[in-house]
């Protein structure tokens, strides 16, 4: 007689692991798998603020490992928002949270960690004075901010050519 493997509430005696083919055996259940270790939250760790000119500021920012900031500007604001996803304020140096800058181009800066969602982001909130151009470098364990007014930015009114095009 032909093997038709176990019936129903009998073991299976064979070792057969139901691969293969087999339809008189179990199907074999895949083997689970570990849960996925969440990311742990980066540390922010520190900031400097360093003028060059009137009309450039930079910020660097200490963090444990790399990061990718998101810069924006809030709507209808010229607060400028540097998100860091997955980021835990830890301020290292001894540096406030909340401090206020007597610069041209900014009034003021504050860090503060956004709970609520999956995972921490740190927020960066720059109080400019009018819109920037920014350049942002990011390195391990590091990013800086460069703000500067964009080119073309100074001088008269009266020095600038205004074109108006009434579209096509």
């Amino acid at each position: 007689p032909a093997d038709r493997g176990p019936g129903i509430g009998e073991p299976d005696l064979s070792g057969s692991t139901g691969v293969g083919g087999d339809p008189g055996s179990a199907p074999t259940q895949p083997a689970p798998r570990a849960p996925r270790p969440s990311a742990q939250p980066v540390e922010v760790r520190g900031l400097n603020v360093s003028a060059s000119s009137p009309s450039a500021i930079r910020f660097d920012v200490a963090t444990g490992s790399k990061v990718r900031p998101i810069v924006r500007y809030a709507p209808g604001t010229t607060q400028m928002l540097v998100d860091i996803p997955n980021a835990q304020l830890r301020l290292t140096d001894g540096g406030d949270a909340d401090r206020s800058l007597s610069h041209p181009l900014i009034g003021g800066v504050k860090l503060e960690t956004i709970q609520g969602t999956s995972t921490p982001i740190t927020r960066m909130t720059l109080d400019t004075s009018r819109f920037l151009g920014y350049s942002l470098d990011v390195q391990q364990g590091s990013f800086t901010l460069e703000l500067r007014l964009p080119r073309n930015a100074s001088g008269a009114l009266s020095d600038k050519v205004i074109v108006v095009d009434a579209g096509h």
